[in-house]
């Protein structure tokens, strides 16, 4: 099945197509008996998750992970694997479907003349996607992007807000800019990430291949401010307007986000909690502030919250607890984590 098929599939099942969409999904059906199984398959599983788009919103995917581990010593080893597959095909199914929905849901707008889509990570799913140009784009829960239906112009512009990571197709006539307020970030084809949150004082670029270029725009005027080689970070900050250039010779620990393991290395409490809230889809209150003045390291690939939170105990000294989501007109609000002495 391809991306477009998927996407209007996923349309389909949410009860959101248009004609068109309708009937392309019923030839498509109709082509093949192994489309009709496949069809059915996935309807099923759709029907079993419950409305795959609201469980994202409302964190029932989340629930419906506790229960299960809550679940698990009950059940028999042949009843227990076919039980996990079953949650599994779900779960991979929430995630493309999901994917493909949140994409279409996203509305275009007209601006200038350009028809502009905006794509959102929500909060605790990761999100890849291909641009119109080919470059693929991973981002950060909780992010969005803003792009052109089609690349015109001398540039490929997109607009980024949170955290981004390109791998750009190369194009030595036509750069490819990243808009992130002050400053524009402009690469002929690369492989880069982004950090640029609006509540953030900093906006940070981490380039693993390629050159980047980094510019701020002045009435007007592109004014180069630093250029980096890979193995290299840079550091603007908002209040200072000043850029600083880093060497790091291990860039990974900044993208190991796309493979779905987070890394912290001595970051501030702040930095840490921002990541953990999307990343998890929890809310986190610092009730002490003077855990602030204390530092977290751990790589984590997988682990739940409450084994995270276990382990950056060992990086300082606090206690936390935790209050379950609540139904409140339907919908499950977040978990709420309580950071203490």
């Amino acid at each position: 099945m391809d991306n477009k098929t998927e996407i209007i599939l996923a349309r389909y099942l949410a009860k959101e197509s248009d004609a068109e969409e309708i009937r392309f999904i019923e030839e498509w059906k109709d082509s093949s008996p192994e489309n009709i199984k496949e069809f059915d398959r996935l309807k099923k599983l759709w029907d079993k998750a419950g409305n795959i788009p609201s469980a994202y919103t409302d964190s029932r995917v989340e629930e419906a992970l506790r229960q299960t581990k809550r679940r698990m010593p009950q059940f028999r080893s042949r009843r227990f694997i076919t039980f996990i597959r079953q949650a599994a095909a779900v779960l991979i199914l929430s995630v493309v479907l999901a994917s493909a929905y949140q994409f279409l849901k996203t509305p275009a707008v007209s601006e200038h003349g350009v028809i502009m889509k905006e794509v959102t990570a929500l909060n605790g799913m990761k999100t890849s996607f291909t641009l119109p140009d080919g470059s693929v784009v991973d981002l950060f829960p909780g992010s969005k992007l803003k792009f052109p239906d089609v690349f015109e112009g001398v540039k490929r512009k997109v607009e980024l807000e949170g955290q981004g990571y390109f791998r750009v197709t190369h194009n030595s006539e036509r750069p490819f800019v990243v808009e992130v307020e002050e400053i524009d970030i402009k690469v002929l084809g690369t492989e880069f990430n982004v950090r640029a949150y609006g509540d953030e004082d900093i906006i940070e670029t981490v380039l693993v291949k390629g050159k980047v270029m980094i510019e701020k725009d002045e009435n007007g005027k592109h004014i180069p401010l630093k250029t980096l080689n890979p193995n290299q970070r840079t550091v603007f900050n908002r209040k200072t307007k000043k850029i600083e250039l880093f060497n790091e010779p291990d860039v990974e620990r900044y993208v190991n986000w796309t493979k779905g393991i987070l890394a912290f290395d001595g970051d501030p409490l702040d930095e840490v909690v921002k990541e953990l809230e999307l990343w998890y889809n929890v809310d986190i209150v610092v009730k002490d502030q003077n855990l602030r003045k204390f530092r977290f390291t751990g790589t984590f690939n997988g682990e739940s919250i409450e084994e995270v939170l276990s382990l950056l105990k060992f990086s300082s000294d606090f206690k936390y607890k935790i209050t379950e989501g609540e139904i409140r007109n339907g919908k499950y609000s977040k978990r709420k984590i309580i950071l203490f002495n």
